[in-house]
């Protein structure tokens, strides 16, 4: 039987193979309801590989950062990427360190509390305590709508199509985002000068109502 996870993930390869604009072939989640969430930590490799695109090693790093952050991703995204500062590259394996939500189905809840030894050996050479079942934070969150190519700050262009594509298929499918449409020009072998669309779904921190514009409670 083939995973939701690995479904997801085949899903999102064919959905870039076969044409430039694509709607993937899974349900949207319900836009409407919020959902209880847990921030899952996960360390996924990531390879990046242009024949004509170069970044500095801080641009790319700061780009993937910027582009998992406006998917859902927590402050403190870690991409562990060995390079000469000041250094142009066409090229990089790195290993990307994130927390990012799912939702708090009792599946993830024990996935997330269920360490391995060393895990547990380590939380008890720190003094730490794990958290539990019980007592793992839970937060409100909400499946949003994120038109990646309209994001502020993201400034992506033509030289991003290829890291755009690595990152929905190698990183995308691991985490709680869902490609709705997608329209590349980017070719082996070419420069593009047109800007990359990604339209995606994903789950997202509810925001925090201020006390002051919060429902009353008095009847």
């Amino acid at each position: 039987m083939i995973s939701k996870r690995i479904f997801r993930h085949v899903i999102a390869t064919l959905c870039f193979a076969v044409s430039a604009t694509c709607v993937a072939e899974v349900a949207e989640p319900d836009m409407a309801t919020p959902a209880s969430a847990i921030w899952q930590v996960q360390r996924l490799p990531f390879t990046y590989r242009s024949n004509d695109v170069y970044y500095s090693c801080d641009g790319l790093r700061d780009k993937i950062t910027a582009i998992l952050r406006a998917v859902g991703a927590r402050k403190g995204v870690d991409v562990d990427m060995h390079c000469r500062p000041g250094a142009f590259m066409n090229g990089a394996s790195t290993v990307i360190t994130l927390s990012s939500p799912i939702e708090a189905t009792l599946e993830n809840v024990t996935a997330a509390t269920t360490y391995s030894s060393e895990a547990q050996l380590a939380a008890r050479v720190k003094g730490l305590q794990l958290p539990t079942a019980n007592d793992i934070e839970r937060f409100d969150a909400e499946w949003r709508k994120v038109t990646l190519h309209r994001t502020r700050g993201l400034r992506l262009d033509g030289g991003d199509c290829e890291l755009l594509h690595g990152l929905a298929t190698q990183i995308f499918p691991h985490l709680s985002v869902r490609l709705i449409k997608k329209g590349f020009g980017c070719r082996n072998g070419t420069i593009s000068t047109v800007r990359p669309k990604m339209e995606v779904v994903a789950l997202m921190p509810s925001p925090v109502v201020p006390l002051a514009f919060a429902p009353s409670t008095e009847h």
